[in-house]
């Protein structure tokens, strides 16, 4: 499979192909050529692949309560991630101490 091949969507079909087929060999020649700017490589892929799935909108908290105002969802996000980078651990910081360091 050659790599413009590779860059097409799965299942296209043959009035669609063309199309692509060009977007993909204009992408792959400015990709190898390293002459272009990355946006320009950016909007050519935007153009293959499509647009993004939706943000989610709504979210449940710890109590399974659906959360549907931005801020409120928001906040629940910055939690989820909170308690997830920083568990509460029960750590003896006694021997984190007596570790030699150097």
């Amino acid at each position: 499979m050659s790599v413009v091949q590779s860059c097409l969507p799965d299942g296209a079909n043959s009035t669609g192909m063309d199309i692509h087929l060009d977007t993909c060999k204009h992408l792959v020649f400015h990709v190898w050529s390293s002459k272009k700017k990355a946006k320009e490589i950016y909007v050519n892929v935007r153009k293959i692949t499509g647009k993004q799935a939706p943000r989610v909108r709504v979210i449940k908290d710890k109590d399974g309560v659906v959360l549907t105002d931005q801020d409120q969802v928001r906040k629940r996000w910055r939690e989820h991630f909170s308690d997830l980078y920083n568990p509460v651990t029960d750590t003896d910081q006694t021997v984190l101490a007596e570790i030699p360091v150097g």
